[in-house]
């Protein structure tokens, strides 16, 4: 998705009208803003926000590992921050989109090989990147979101996770378009409530993370997002052969572990139990008790260690 003269001089500059530390490439589609930590010159590890989330909700856990000599990477993804898709055929949130835009991000840098840490929609980025370019892929640590779910689940479980999924539904609603749009802190904070229900977040997390839905793709991308989850959108012309290429994948390449917690009410566990023979390369599930669907923010200190060991 980059053109040949980005590859050769990536634009990579920190914006007069953003926080310093806030850095941008340009694509051919947009511009993508991303945090970075580290050596330059360090194993490259992206670490990819979800949903409602931005990458700031990695803070705690870059705090633990920013000294061990890894360049660790947290680009806002398409929607969120002040990242900007330009390209009308390129507006989509589908899933060959945002594994498209880690590519390119890491064309934008230099960066031919690297490891990736995803989180909900950062998982499901990181495994369209290991699906549409395995050979740069050395290595992925999901977390919460599964791509692929047990194919036997009985049809009770069926039923309950297609309770927790409301929100996927309602976002397809009108109704549920202008709450992205108008009640952004509320929704956020019952979504955060719900989906990690042993959770204590405090109110200046949650105001931290709000700037972040201000982008005015964001309903839009949200919407887009999960209408392809169900598969009732019409493919972006800029991802036709990547979306493709999602669909008809029936295993992964890369070495994979799954983080999830057992009191995730978003994605129930249970979901993501027996999916190992879609993993060609290895794969390690990890289902840490007590927490809810953003490990990062509630066992940050568990995570890193995880994230270290991966790394290694």
């Amino acid at each position: 998705m980059l053109t040949e003269q980005a590859l050769q001089t990536p634009e990579r500059e920190v914006s007069r009208n953003r926080p310093t530390g806030w850095k941008y490439v340009r694509t051919t589609v947009g511009t993508i803003f991303y945090l970075e930590d580290g050596p330059s010159d360090g194993l490259p590890l992206f670490l990819l926000h979800g949903f409602p989330d931005d990458p700031m909700g990695f803070d705690k856990v870059v705090d633990r590992i920013g000294d061990h000599g890894l360049r660790l990477i947290r680009p806002f993804l398409r929607g969120f921050g002040p990242t900007e898709i330009n390209e009308p055929a390129a507006r989509s949130g589908e899933a060959a989109a945002l594994g498209q835009d880690l590519l390119d991000l890491a064309d934008a840098l230099g960066i031919s090989v690297f490891k990736v840490v995803g989180h909900d929609w950062g998982s499901r980025a990181g495994h369209a990147a290991a699906i549409l370019a395995p050979h740069r892929i050395s290595g992925l640590l999901a977390l919460a979101s599964p791509f692929f779910v047990d194919p036997d689940l009985p049809f009770q479980l069926q039923l309950q996770q297609t309770q927790a999924f409301w929100y996927q539904l309602y976002f397809h609603t009108r109704e549920g378009k202008l709450a992205l749009e108008r009640q952004t802190a509320e929704l956020t904070e019952h979504i955060w409530r719900t989906w990690s229900p042993t959770w204590k977040f405090t109110a200046e997390e949650l105001q931290a993370v709000l700037p972040s839905f201000n982008n005015a793709s964001f309903a839009e991308t949200v919407v887009s997002y999960y209408q392809h989850r169900w598969n009732v959108s019409i493919d972006s012309p800029a991802y036709k052969a990547q979306q493709a290429a999602l669909r008809a994948v029936r295993a992964i390449d890369v070495p994979t572990i799954f983080v999830c917690g057992d009191a995730d009410a978003c994605t129930l566990a249970a979901v993501s139990r027996h999916v190992e023979r879609f993993y060609k390369a290895g794969y390690e599930r990890i289902e840490l008790p007590g927490v809810g669907h953003f490990p990062h923010r509630e066992q940050p200190t568990t995570v890193a260690d995880l994230v270290l060991r991966f790394a290694s």
